[in-house]
């Protein structure tokens, strides 16, 4: 997947959040399982949808990729750790503003 945002860490999911394209997909906030997915096309994948997310979509966002996973609170660690691993890609891109939200909503 091509991107903008190249990340420069990973963060280590166990249970990734993607899901095949169906009538159901949401492209909005849905990632396309792929099927060669590694952790690393995962996080990028996630990074990218993410970091596109309007501000007012992130709380819808983060609460989608939970009610796709076992475990949303260990989910949400990771993907907190993900946004930390990369946190320069939000200041370098001036959207600190994102930043704080991301990490405002995972704290709720």
């Amino acid at each position: 997947m091509a991107s903008r945002y190249l990340i420069k860490e990973t963060a280590p999911f166990v249970q990734f959040s993607s899901v095949k394209v169906t009538d159901a997909f949401n492209a909005l906030f849905d990632i396309e399982k792929i099927p060669e997915e590694t952790l690393e096309t995962y996080c990028q994948a996630l990074f990218t949808k993410a970091f596109n997310q309007n501000n007012s979509n992130i709380p819808d966002f983060l609460n989608h990729h939970c009610s796709l996973v076992k475990d949303p609170m260990f989910w949400l660690n990771k993907f907190e750790k993900l946004i930390s691993e990369n946190e320069e890609i939000f200041h370098e891109a001036k959207r600190d503003s994102k930043l704080m939200k991301f990490q405002t909503c995972i704290e709720l």
